[in-house]
């Protein structure tokens, strides 16, 4: 009989990244979309958003989804998990798109259940997004200046200073991962996950 033996953590996702580079990957999508009307269509969708909700978005979009990936063994039972407690449905959007270029989105998981999306796949995506997707905490630090200038400008009904003050927290913290309030739970219950938009036409029949 074999015995495994658990991969250190820090050796897991650039092992996963080496395995990437062997085998095709699908080409991204580069759609240009604005910085204001991504902002736009979530204030849209989830206007009780506070800034705590909107630094996980940007943190989302510039980061990806690697913080996630500190439990490996985990995620695929936790993802199992939440698909088979949420309730389908085909009337929501499949997916919300987090960059200006369109490359990364999150995947809801009610209308990605209603099209029975395979879980296996959709882990699969988690870990290549993983691998492959170029973080950027600059990219972070310019969307959240474009983010508090549309509030300073009237163009989107947040408060500026209140903007301001949570990001310098978040940045002598370290730029931690968040969750999201309570209120944008309670109001919206959310249920996604961060992947490449490239991947979505695999997993859902796009």
């Amino acid at each position: 009989m074999f015995r495994t033996y658990p991969l250190p953590r820090g050796l897991y996702l650039p092992l996963v990244a080496l395995f990437l580079s062997l085998v095709p990957v699908p080409t991204p999508i580069s759609a240009q979309v604005p910085f204001d009307a991504i902002v736009r269509s979530h204030l849209q969708r989830y206007p009780a958003m506070e800034a705590q909700d909107w630094y996980k978005l940007l943190y989302q979009a510039a980061l990806g989804n690697e913080h996630l990936f500190t439990d490996t063994t985990g995620i695929g039972q936790y993802l199992s998990h939440e698909l088979k407690s949420v309730q389908a449905s085909p009337d929501e959007p499949l997916y919300d798109v987090l960059t200006p270029d369109s490359v990364l989105v999150r995947l809801h998981l009610r209308p990605f259940k209603a099209r029975n999306g395979n879980p296996a796949l959709l882990l699969k995506a988690m870990f290549e997004t993983a691998a492959t997707f170029q973080s950027s905490h600059e990219n972070l630090e310019r969307w959240w200046r474009d983010l508090e200038q549309l509030a300073e400008h009237g163009a989107i009904p947040l408060d500026p200073g209140r903007l301001r003050d949570y990001f310098q927290a978040v940045r002598r913290e370290g730029f931690p991962a968040k969750h999201h309030t309570d209120i944008y739970r309670q109001r919206y219950a959310p249920a996604y996950r961060v992947i490449l938009r490239s991947y979505v036409s695999e997993l859902a029949g796009e």
